[in-house]
């Protein structure tokens, strides 16, 4: 499998919620969504720019749970890098 890598990430080490799914998600508080705890997006943001490049992505543009789009994300990143290599 290649190695999907955040083009946002200061390190390698840094959490992506591409490769890490909803583990990389934060804490909602103050009835803020969570978001990547490495950059900040929201996983329904990414998920929705990954259809405009990658049209099997747009089969889960309805999910709402920010948890499952951060894993749908992280699913349809590994199959897009699949494809693309």
């Amino acid at each position: 499998m290649t190695e999907i890598e955040c083009p946002r990430a200061k390190s390698f080490m840094t959490p992506c919620i591409a490769r890490d799914g909803h583990l990389a998600l934060s804490t909602p508080t103050r009835g803020r969504p969570p978001v990547c705890v490495g950059c900040g997006v929201d996983p329904r943001d990414e998920l929705a720019a990954l259809a405009e490049r990658w049209p099997p992505a747009r089969a889960f543009l309805r999910t709402t749970a920010p948890g499952k789009a951060a894993d749908r994300l992280r699913e349809q990143v590994a199959n897009y890098v699949e494809a693309k290599a």
